[in-house]
């Protein structure tokens, strides 16, 4: 009996165990032979230029997350041919109502980076916060060393790295395999949605953007689960990282006044509140139109039984 007959069999959290793994291994692989080719190619100082980095960055992801995630849509494709949610399309409606969910969502996004940016855990006596701040500094540098290029090719670069494939290959991992594992283990798609937001945003060890990075992947998780696809998280995903890169792309090469700080800045109470209360009002637009059309769909089937 093949892998892929039996995987669907065994208890879930021995399902996600094995997802876990296999991405754990997938990411030591594939980084490495990533490091190592780099290496070969631009000499030891790869990790001091853009491009070996971007190298290793747009490979590494590639390994930890999107393989891990196309292995576990097939080793549940008997059990669901759609497992990912990869074959679905979201409809333009849901689509519309998702980016402007998204854009609501930028102020507190941004009140939230605001006020965790204050913190100080460089001299937390606990002795792992310290630790995630010294990781957090590094991977900073590292994200600023992409983002900050001055040529239009290595910024084509940074967007096909950063943007593209970090957010399909991302998505596909959290809201494609993790959500849909931990929605099948729970019976709850709340606790499903939190949880991976949550570790989304851990997997990026950075704790001044963990409540941030919380917020956008709940909006994600909502967005593939509401239409069904995994392709509207994707896109939503994709453009906020896209949209970061460019500001910091202008900004840096002095095209714009406007930088990535004045975005992370408090919007302003009256804001804030603004745009919950639109929200707000979205959410509940959607969902009453929502079960408006079940109804109408529900009638409807019900006069063509009764016809028949």
């Amino acid at each position: 009996m093949k892998h892929k007959d039996v995987f669907p069999l065994f208890p879930l959290h021995l399902q996600l165990m094995y997802f876990i793994l296999i991405a754990a291994g997938c990411h030591l692989v594939v980084s490495n032979l990533a490091v190592l080719l780099s290496v070969a190619f631009w000499g030891k100082d790869a990790w001091n230029q853009t491009a070996p980095l971007l190298f290793i960055q747009f490979f590494s992801t590639i390994g930890t997350f999107l393989l891990p995630a196309l292995w576990l849509g097939r080793m549940k494709k008997k059990q669901d041919p759609g497992y990912l949610g990869a074959r679905t399309r979201p409809p333009l409606t849901k689509t519309a109502v998702a980016l402007a969910a998204y854009l609501l969502l930028i102020p507190s996004i941004s009140a939230l980076q605001d006020w965790s940016g204050n913190w100080n855990l460089s001299e937390s006596p606990v002795a792992w916060l310290r630790w995630l701040h010294q990781k957090s500094e590094i991977s900073q540098q590292l994200t600023l060393q992409m983002l900050q290029v001055r040529s239009w090719g290595l910024f084509s670069l940074t967007i096909l790295t950063v943007g593209v494939c970090a957010g399909i290959c991302e998505e596909f991992f959290f809201r494609g395999g993790l959500q849909r594992l931990l929605q099948e283990w729970f019976k709850n798609p709340h606790a499903a949605i939190w949880v991976t937001a949550a570790v989304f945003s851990l997997v990026h060890l950075d704790p001044y953007g963990f409540l941030p990075r919380l917020l956008l992947g709940a909006l994600l998780g909502y967005a593939g689960f509401w239409s069904g696809s995994l392709w509207l998280p994707v896109l939503l995903h994709v453009l906020n990282n896209s949209a970061m890169a460019t500001l910091e792309f202008l900004h840096y090469n002095g095209y714009i006044a406007f930088s990535m700080e004045r975005l992370e800045e408090n919007p302003g109470t009256g804001l804030l509140a603004a745009s919950l209360v639109l929200l707000c009002a979205l959410v509940m637009g959607a969902k009453a139109c929502g079960s408006r059309r079940r109804k109408t769909r529900s009638k409807e089937s019900g006069n063509a039984t009764a016809e028949n």
